[in-house]
């Protein structure tokens, strides 16, 4: 199981993955994959043939199944609202190639507003951590007053 972070969009990424998740595993789409495979190896045979060479099959061969292995490859994925707790779910049946690089990158992420609020701390109605980038307290404490 992916565990992914978000700042007070929980329930979006949630909605976003589900759909993606939903696409993948409809027959429909592999059928498609399945077609693209064979005009791929029908047109390398036809490179191979004309050319006489057996260049950069190996490599179009290579990429195939590694494209192939990241979507049809599916995992779990936990999403964390660090903001409103009540925006986490689970999502089922993600493909590998989207639920890593996403949850890698949203650790580093993390980790990297966490390190940067300890170090330069702020008062808790301003850190990002608890009201999100353009939230109403934060506005509230930043614009000036209309009277």
């Amino acid at each position: 199981m992916q565990e992914i972070f978000t700042y007070g969009n929980g329930v979006m990424i949630g909605e976003l993955i589900q759909a993606v998740a939903a696409l993948v595993a409809t027959d429909d789409y592999l059928k498609l994959v399945r077609l693209v495979f064979v005009i791929t190896t029908a047109v390398v045979a036809i490179q191979i043939i004309w050319s006489g060479r057996f260049t950069a099959t190996g490599r179009l061969f290579a990429i195939i199944l590694m494209m192939n292995a990241a979507i049809l490859t599916t995992t779990d994925v936990q999403i964390t609202d660090r903001v409103n707790s009540a925006n986490d779910s689970v999502v089922a049946d993600v493909p590998v190639g989207l639920a890593g690089p996403l949850a890698i990158f949203t650790a580093i992420g993390d980790w990297a507003t966490q390190a940067f609020e300890t170090t330069f701390s702020m008062p808790n109605d301003l850190r990002y951590t608890t009201t999100a980038c353009c939230s109403p307290p934060a506005w509230s404490m930043l614009r000036p007053s209309m009277s």
